[in-house]
């Protein structure tokens, strides 16, 4: 981190994960709308995590990944990685997504949903390129619900630019890539971790919103000036 960045209070990082908290709800009606089914024994964790502790927090191996830039009154980036292995459980959550199996490697050719089948042809249309819309339409919702609570709290509008998908993300670049920059502008960053079940099969998901020193302390100045009614 750069000697210019100023470092948050304990108290102004609590501050900003209760803000950007607003947006937590909007996280099981979101997976159920792009997955096709409703996830259960959903938890959703937030923190502000220090950027030199983040690469640790995020599980290493192959994942998917998004990246979305935000520009507008903040400017910054999100990220979206979910593991195609599991380590918090004997299932693979990328394999109960989109193989909808138990065992055996992910063939994505074996998982049927029906908004995927082609009419009349009673086969499902998949491919890794629907992989990759998937979680595009999943990041740029998801994020969507974080920039909503960040306008309704503080009145600051922002719009996203369009997804990157990398799938697999074997050497987790979009981590490294942006660690790299904001490592030099930044102390923290906001931290969710989306853990639940999708039928018998867990899923875990990590997403993470970078933004400057001066974009996070801009977020705490607007809510002094627009305090909770």
């Amino acid at each position: 981190m750069s000697s210019d960045v100023q470092p948050l209070s304990p108290v102004q990082a609590e501050l900003l994960r209760q803000i950007l908290n607003q947006g937590n709800d909007q996280v099981g009606g979101t997976l159920q709308m792009i997955l096709g089914q409703e996830p259960h024994d959903l938890t959703v964790t937030t923190s502000m995590t220090r950027l030199i502790e983040l690469d640790r927090k995020i599980p290493d191996g192959p994942t998917v990944s998004v990246r979305i830039q935000f520009e507008g009154d903040i400017k910054g980036l999100f990220l979206l990685f979910m593991p195609k292995g599991n380590p918090h459980g004997d299932q693979a959550a990328f394999k109960a997504l989109f193989s909808g199996q138990s065992g055996g490697e992910y063939d994505p050719a074996s998982y049927v949903r029906a908004d995927w089948v082609q009419p009349g042809q009673g086969q499902a249309n998949t491919s890794d390129e629907r992989i990759r819309d998937t979680m595009s339409e999943l990041g740029n919702v998801l994020f969507g619900a974080y920039l909503t609570a960040l306008y309704s709290r503080c009145s600051m509008a922002t719009f996203l630019e369009l997804p990157e998908v990398l799938y697999p993300d074997n050497e987790r670049a979009y981590l490294t890539e942006a660690l790299e920059h904001y490592r030099q502008v930044a102390e923290r960053s906001f931290m969710v971790e989306i853990k639940g079940l999708l039928g018998e099969h867990p899923i875990h998901f990590w997403l993470v919103m970078m933004a400057e020193a001066s974009g996070f302390k801009s977020m705490l100045e607007a809510t002094s000036e627009h305090p909770e009614p």
